[in-house]
């Protein structure tokens, strides 16, 4: 007797419905259509989300709307739940579509790999115009953006000073870093 391995492949609806029967009760993403568990978040990457949420609270104007840890539906069978969005237009009441988001913005230390390789692909892939990683272990926030063809142009790697979107969003990068003890 032979036994073969199989992936199930989701769509964003069966992911979210699995989701709120409790099946899925982790952080997740679901990237083409396969669901991956996040691991739990450390004390810096909690401290960099607080910081990108003060930040946002400026952006969050009707022009724009902004996620912290809610997800961006990509495509039907891609939604993934990045650390901070930012969309163009008032909220809709539903996840915004990759059209609809400008920003997207990752926090990543365990996850660096992922974040900068399966995640970035899909937001390329659809077409999301601006990524920031914010690489915690490293000090530095890796920026890309104009997505061509499912690949995006790194455009700068930021360790010091301002970092500023578009969308009014702005920071001190040192303030993503926790104080040291």
């Amino acid at each position: 007797m032979s036994v073969e391995a199989t992936t199930w492949r989701w769509t964003a609806d069966a992911f979210e419905r699995a989701g709120g029967t409790g099946l899925i009760d982790k952080h997740a993403d679901l990237l083409e259509g396969v669901v991956y568990l996040m691991a739990p978040q450390t004390d810096g990457h909690a401290h960099a989300i607080r910081v990108l949420t003060r930040a946002a609270r400026s952006v969050d104007d009707g022009a724009h709307t902004v996620g912290v840890q809610l997800p961006v539906r990509l495509a039907d069978d891609t939604e993934p739940e990045p650390d901070l969005w930012v969309a163009r237009g008032p909220d809709t009441g539903h996840h915004p579509r990759g059209d609809e988001v400008q920003l997207v913005v990752e926090v990543s230390s365990t996850t660096l790999r992922y974040d900068a390789g399966l995640k970035l692909d899909a937001y390329a892939k659809h077409q999301v115009p601006t990524v920031w990683i914010v690489d915690l272990d490293r000090h530095r926030v890796n920026t890309y953006a104009e997505p061509d063809q499912g690949v995006y142009t790194q455009l700068a790697t930021v360790t010091e000073g301002r970092l500023s979107h578009a969308s009014g969003l702005s920071l001190d990068v040192a303030d993503l870093w926790p104080p040291a003890p």
